[in-house]
């Protein structure tokens, strides 16, 4: 690619013109779409659920999971099931106002979001890519899912206090779950069932996070209890003590390899049966 852009925008564009390459072949036949975050990414296997598709990223807000919800489900009124990964931070965590918000502007014009910003950084880094990545494809993984156990992950290094408090510091801010409700009534109104997955954590992770995940979750258990056209399903993994340790790549990232991902995708599967 013969642009001058960041290292986090060449990766998010590579990543997801991936992710549309195959999107654009399978669009016609899928039945089940899943958005989110990092831990949809690593930890949703479509060979494990039929006729679905990973359309989760790194980084990807609620916001931008909607957006790309309305934008697939637009193109195929056939699609039955909506699985959204929701995580400790998802309530409160808005990607545009981020040290990674140049992704932003790959999401926008990878898959042609109907999304404005005025941060000048994302406005720049859209215009250097506008109309000139709509021809570009890149066959990568099956169905979205495109991640390896070669990572990336973060090092024990890390710290899992500070992977922690890096998500706790968007969890009291709750403004995001808004566009989760509009998720919520968009599908249901095409009749979509909505299974909303609370990822699993490696111990560590969960211990350093200090609270109850009752508490934790507590907007999203309250969405839940809105008298919706049709109940939301929550699959909560969080509490789940039968995904071992050694079955993460870091604090909160399934390995994709491993025998977490299936377990946690054939649960997934089974609960939209």
């Amino acid at each position: 690619m013969e642009l001058n852009l960041s290292p986090i925008l060449r990766q998010e564009i590579l990543d997801l013109t991936s992710k549309r390459t195959s999107l654009v072949e399978h669009l016609n036949s899928l039945k089940t779409l899943a958005i989110g975050s990092s831990h949809g990414d690593f930890g949703f296997n479509p060979a494990c659920v039929p006729d679905s598709f990973n359309l989760c990223s790194p980084s990807q807000d609620l916001r931008h999971s909607y957006l790309l919800y309305d934008k697939v489900a637009s193109l195929n009124p056939g699609i039955r099931n909506i699985v959204v990964f929701y995580s400790a931070f998802s309530s409160g965590y808005l990607l545009e106002k981020t040290s990674e918000k140049e992704k932003c502007a790959a999401l926008k014009e990878i898959f042609l979001l109907d999304s404005d910003y005025t941060d000048p950084e994302i406005l720049a880094a859209h215009a250097s890519i506008a109309g000139r990545l709509g021809e570009m494809k890149l066959e990568r993984g099956y169905r979205g899912f495109i991640r390896t156990n070669g990572g990336p992950f973060f090092g024990n290094d890390y710290g899992a206090d500070r992977r922690a408090g890096t998500h706790m510091k968007h969890h009291d801010r709750r403004a995001e779950d808004l566009h989760l409700v509009h998720l919520i009534l968009a599908a249901q109104a095409r009749q979509q069932k909505v299974l909303i997955v609370i990822p699993p954590a490696r111990s560590d992770y969960k211990a350093a996070l200090q609270r109850l995940s009752s508490n934790i979750f507590r907007s999203l258990y309250e969405i839940a209890g809105f008298a919706f056209r049709e109940p939301i399903h929550i699959l909560n993994s969080f509490d789940d003590f039968s995904y071992d340790d050694a079955w993460f790549g870091d604090y909160d990232h399934l390995l994709p390899e491993g025998p977490g991902c299936a377990m946690l995708s054939m649960r997934i599967a089974n609960q939209l049966a």
